[in-house]
């Protein structure tokens, strides 16, 4: 089980590799109208404050291409919680945070952390994440809904890994405040076809990496289980044991 379990963390991590190098190419590079990443070779680039990209693709700022919906947050600390317990997700700055009786957004959303983000780590965790349906979000996070003319997912995909450490501000719990963050700068293709192509190549990757992960959290169960039943004598090994062993010299 063990070996198992190894062999698939050993596949997540090499799905994740080609993710992040699926990511790199689509993200600077694009796909032309015939479906193919382009290349300086073949392909006309322009200079940006990003570097080169294709001359179809424009530099946006968050703030233009995003409506910032931090006015509508509420905090509730966990003990409030508690004694609001339902089903609606309660989101803070890296994720889930538990789940309320309430809601106070209901569409698909991009929260990145204010505070408390995971900032230096960008290359390895998300800074960014995406939310659906009814969801409750505290003063932790942004909450991000992309403009109209902008794809939402083509949007997260650019600051997933995106490394703004240029831009937070703070000393022991770094912040990104709400002014930096319209500033961010991001490149995408003019046409929303193509942000619409480049979210879906990249999407197709999280597919295969959370079917992964589907079978890795069985293994771990199934493991627990085994070692519960081995461990404490539900199930005997003692036949076993009995079987002829080979001499040994």
């Amino acid at each position: 089980m063990d070996r198992a379990i190894e062999q698939t963390e050993a596949l997540i991590a090499k799905q994740q590799r080609i993710k992040t190098g699926l990511m790199q190419d689509l993200l600077t590079r694009g796909i032309d109208e015939d479906g193919n990443l382009r290349s300086e070779e073949t392909h006309e680039f322009k200079d940006s404050p990003l570097g080169r990209i294709p001359v179809e693709w424009d530099v946006v700022s968050i703030g233009e291409c995003c409506d910032i919906l931090d006015r509508y947050r509420i905090p509730v600390n966990s003990e409030e919680r508690d004694d609001r317990l339902g089903g609606v997700p309660y989101y803070g700055a890296n994720g889930l945070q538990g789940y309320i009786d309430d809601y106070l957004f209901d569409e698909p959303l991009i929260l990145v952390a204010e505070d408390g983000g995971r900032f230096d780590e960008f290359a390895t965790r998300p800074i960014a994440y995406r939310i659906y349906g009814k969801s409750w979000v505290n003063n932790h996070a942004h909450v991000l809904r992309a403009r109209d003319g902008f794809h939402q997912d083509a949007v997260f995909y650019t600051l997933e890994h995106k490394d703004i450490q240029q831009f937070i501000v703070g000393g022991t719990r770094a912040k990104l405040n709400q002014i930096a963050l319209r500033a961010i700068l991001i490149a995408l293709p003019k046409h929303h076809d193509e942000q619409v192509a480049i979210a879906e190549r990249i999407q197709s990757a999280d597919v295969v990496i959370a079917d992964s992960n589907v079978i890795l959290a069985k293994l771990d169960r199934l493991k627990t289980g085994l070692m519960q039943d081995l461990l404490t004598g539900e199930r005997r090994v003692t036949p076993l044991l009995n079987e002829p062993q080979e001499a040994v010299a």
